[in-house]
């Protein structure tokens, strides 16, 4: 990266310093869905994520950044690629969201939603943390935007967004509209880091906690970990975990899709080699992604730059081990649905990770 940036540095006089489409049609009349539709329709939703990521990135072209989901790194350096063969959008662009610290906290180009602060971050502003804007009432036609314009997200975020979509097909436009309204006790909200606990988002009535060790079932949440001294590693780092999506249940064959994986999913040991991968690489400097004195920020130790870490180092500190898994409750969802007075039912559930 550091080459990409001098190679910018050099055509824009700049000092150096990381969606996919799910499905948008209109959805007027809820379809009832059964459970086991449900978790179909979230695996198709975070494949097709997945499938446009990739896609995106494998050949980086002006046309094909303008839309999709990314990690804030990954767009980052892709942007500086396309910057360094002379392509203005992709040197402006890169400019504006360096300035703004996007690749930091994230960003995205709709217009429908607001950041959410977070008065401890270093920018004030939540990481890939997005509500609706409060006077937002077409709430599905917003949703629609992570499908046509640019995000920079986390695994997490696209996760909760490959929920949604299928909870917009099982309701209907019109009374998901109701109860995501910008106005409303439940926005739309997209926030990996508060899914399970904030009883602002949606999610977190709807999940419930399932035991790690149990047999994984189709559009489960599974958190896998990273080796436990990779934050130290990598202050900046994006892979310290990986929210994921289970897309194949089959004892022995599980396979599981986050954003940045292949959209056929990875296996467990898949992952784990995935995020070793991610730990032996060099860390990110603070200055790459974020235009403000380090030390606001916490630093990745210098020590441990170059430390690399074997197969069975890795699983020592905890690698590709499984911490959470979550799902949609069946029976909170289908009473859910079937309610008269769904507003009144979902104020009625406490957040997953909130007791009463």
């Amino acid at each position: 990266m550091d080459a990409l940036l001098g190679a910018f540095s050099k055509v824009m006089g700049y000092g150096s310093a990381s969606a996919g489409a799910v499905v948008t049609e209109s959805v007027q009349q809820g379809a009832m869905m059964t459970h086991a539709e449900v978790s179909e329709t979230i695996v198709r939703n975070i494949r097709e994520i997945a499938r446009r990521n990739k896609e995106g990135l494998s050949a980086p072209t002006n046309e094909g950044l303008r839309e999709g989901i990314y990690y804030g790194n990954e767009y980052c350096e892709a942007l500086l690629t396309l910057s360094a063969r002379g392509d203005p959008w992709a040197q402006e662009h890169f400019k504006t969201l360096y300035g703004q610290g996007a690749f930091y906290h994230g960003a995205l180009s709709s217009k429908y939603f607001m950041h959410v602060k977070e008065p401890m971050s270093p920018s004030g502003l939540a990481f890939n943390g997005y509500r609706i804007a409060r006077e937002v009432r077409e709430v599905s036609r917003a949703l629609d935007e992570f499908s046509r314009g640019w995000t920079l997200l986390d695994c997490g975020g696209t996760c909760q967004l490959a929920y949604l979509q299928a909870i917009r097909t099982a309701l209907g436009d019109r009374k998901f509209d109701v109860l995501l309204t910008g106005s409303g006790p439940t926005p739309l909200t997209i926030y990996g880091f508060d899914m399970t606990t904030d009883k602002v988002n949606i999610l977190s009535r709807l999940l419930r906690e399932e035991e790690i060790d149990s047999p994984r079932r189709l559009g489960q949440i599974v958190v896998i970990n990273n080796a436990e001294s990779y934050s130290r590693k990598h202050a900046q780092g994006e892979a310290a975990r990986f929210i994921s999506i289970c897309t194949d249940a089959t004892k022995g064959q599980e396979r599981y899709v986050a954003l940045g994986f292949p959209s056929e999913g990875l296996t467990l040991e898949g992952v784990g080699m995935f995020l070793l991968e991610e730990y032996n690489k060099q860390p990110i400097p603070v200055s790459d992604i974020l235009p403000i004195d380090d030390a606001l920020l916490p630093l990745s130790d210098e020590a441990k730059a170059n430390k690399q870490l074997g197969k069975k180092a890795f699983i020592r500190e905890g690698g590709g081990k499984v911490i959470a898994v979550w799902e949609l409750d069946e029976g909170k969802f289908q009473e859910f649905q079937h309610s008269p007075h769904q507003r009144e039912f979902i104020d009625s559930l406490s957040p997953l990770g909130i007791s009463h």
